[in-house]
């Protein structure tokens, strides 16, 4: 369990810290975002920081061929938007909402204003920017060491840990919250949509999961984990 400790960390408003997330509520603007629909693209100004209220959104850069490739996806209570806003530094990335998307924006000058006012945030985004380095480190590692099908476990492990609050959880069957295509699911892994599908019927062959119309459940999240661990060390 020590590979999934980000999980649990992803939220920026911590518990005791309620007052401050109203405040930043306050000082922002809502905005709702489609399925699909881009929230940012990788070379527009980093203006804004983003406060994601309900729903998903995937962080994502595009090569020069065209292909994406997907490093991150944020959910429900996650700040993102932050590397390039200290300094108003381009998008290194995109980012897409992948369902429909509720978030609150704030202005660089705004955010900055408020980390004058209340220091706590600004440890905090230290201590989220550090929790996400360490995140790229596990993923660079699992591309150099791992294999697709570890990698494909723990994705679909991430988007279903917000309904994994305890031990109990993780020994149930459990529902991804959202519809992923094979498509994302390649991009998020490193992979190609051929090879995912395959390895998705594999899983569901072996009794770990069950596809049915792009909807995932998961049978076992404990034993889903322990089989990718197996698999990346074998």
């Amino acid at each position: 369990m020590d590979d999934l400790w980000h999980f649990r960390q992803r939220r920026f408003f911590t518990p005791g810290m309620e007052r401050l997330r109203e405040r930043f509520l306050q000082l922002s603007i809502m905005e709702t975002y489609a399925k699909n629909e881009i929230i940012f693209r990788e070379g527009d100004p980093g203006s804004y920081c983003y406060y994601l209220d309900s729903g998903l959104v995937r962080i994502f850069n595009t090569s020069l061929s065209g292909k994406e490739s997907a490093f991150f996806l944020r959910r429900e209570e996650e700040l993102f938007g932050l590397s390039e806003i200290f300094d108003s530094a381009t998008r290194r990335a995109s980012a897409q909402a992948m369902t429909a998307v509720r978030l609150y924006r704030m202005s660089g000058d705004d955010f900055a204003k408020l980390i004058r006012d209340e220091p706590v945030i600004a440890r905090r985004c230290i201590t989220v920017l550090g929790s996400r380095v360490r995140i790229l480190s596990d993923q660079i590692n699992r591309l150099i060491t791992g294999n697709v099908e570890a990698r494909l476990i723990y994705q679909l492990i991430f988007i279903a840990s917000d309904l994994l609050k305890d031990e109990n959880a993780w020994r149930n069957p459990v529902r991804l919250p959202v519809k992923v295509s094979q498509e994302h699911l390649a991009s998020l892994t490193g992979s190609t949509q051929p090879t995912i599908c395959e390895l998705l019927q594999q899983l569901q062959k072996i009794g770990l999961i069950a596809v049915e119309s792009r909807q995932i459940t998961i049978h076992d999240p404990l034993r889903l984990v322990a089989y990718a661990d197996m698999e990346k060390n074998s």
